[in-house]
């Protein structure tokens, strides 16, 4: 009899222990981004695109979700749109010190379009995320 608690103990502990270890790195899914916004990342940078409608915000971020001053770090911004929606549009960036505006115009209808955003940093190093964005 004894035996069988101790198993069931046993089994009831493990799920514990591995919960425990949740939130141990920095991915963008397990913290919230700084500025509200939605965050997207690869290998080299974290980027949090706030849509406060026109313009939108772009920040650039560091490890830590500090952000890089715009300064420090080229961002490219593009706007790819459904291929049967037969609308176009443009993407303008302004640097606003600590991040981008980013002024999006587009003609025809669209209901989502994809926000490519690639980031040259210091070093010359060369990433690309995608934003869904739905206007």
């Amino acid at each position: 009899m004894n035996y069988v608690r101790f198993f069931l103990g046993l089994l009831c502990a493990v799920p514990a222990l591995v919960l425990g270890h949740a939130g141990c790195h920095k991915a963008p899914g397990e913290h919230a981004a700084p500025h509200g916004g939605l965050l997207e990342h690869n290998e080299h940078i974290l980027v949090e695109l706030v849509d406060t409608q026109n313009p939108m915000e772009i920040y650039v971020l560091d490890g830590n979700l500090n952000p890089i001053p715009a300064a420090k770090a080229k961002v490219k911004a593009t706007l790819e749109l459904p291929p049967r929606s037969r609308a176009t549009g443009e993407v303008r960036l302004e640097d606003r010190g600590s991040f981008h505006a980013a002024y999006v115009t587009t003609k025809g209808r669209v209901h989502r379009y994809t926000l490519v955003v690639e980031v040259t940093d210091a070093d010359g190093d060369v990433s690309t995320v995608n934003f869904q964005v739905e206007p």
